[in-house]
């Protein structure tokens, strides 16, 4: 009987001992870089501002293609020339600059309808509904926000 009176009693001294404020949880110190889940207001904010941004670097780079390519014709405009003068010409380098200017003015393409404004607002509607992003949507959304543009 006396071990369970005495029990009893540590019992209680502990759980009276749990209230003081020695015993208490320090609270918890501030996380550097720590960022507050986003709202549904910094979802949209980002959405545009990722469709703008893909928007725009592929109309500049649909401007540039095409001056390449034309370089690219007027060099193969030259190896043609030399070709009709006797020597060997070089056609590697105009060949390669045709393709990649072909490959990249196809890109460009591609990726303005991708990012064009009904898209924009194909995905919006559907995140307004749905509170959900394709994933081609949220793959590119997570790296824009980490680079932080």
């Amino acid at each position: 009987m006396r071990s369970i009176k005495a029990a009893l009693l540590l019992l209680i001294l502990v759980c009276l001992g749990s209230l003081l404020p020695a015993w208490a949880q320090a609270p918890l110190p501030a996380a550097s870089g720590f960022q507050p889940l986003p709202t549904s207001v910094d979802t949209v904010r980002a959405l545009r501002e990722l469709f703008d941004e893909k928007r725009s670097r592929a109309a500049i780079a649909l401007v540039g293609l095409p001056v390449g390519l034309a370089a690219t014709m007027t060099f193969s405009a030259v190896a043609a020339l030399e070709g009709l003068s006797g020597s060997t010409p070089n056609t590697t380098l105009p060949v390669t600059g045709i393709v990649a200017g072909l490959v990249g003015t196809t890109a460009s393409i591609s990726r303005l309808m991708r990012y064009s404004r009904r898209g924009e607002q194909e995905v919006m509607l559907r995140y307004e509904r749905t509170r959900k992003l394709p994933r081609w949507v949220q793959r590119n959304l997570r790296r824009h926000v980490k680079r932080g543009t």
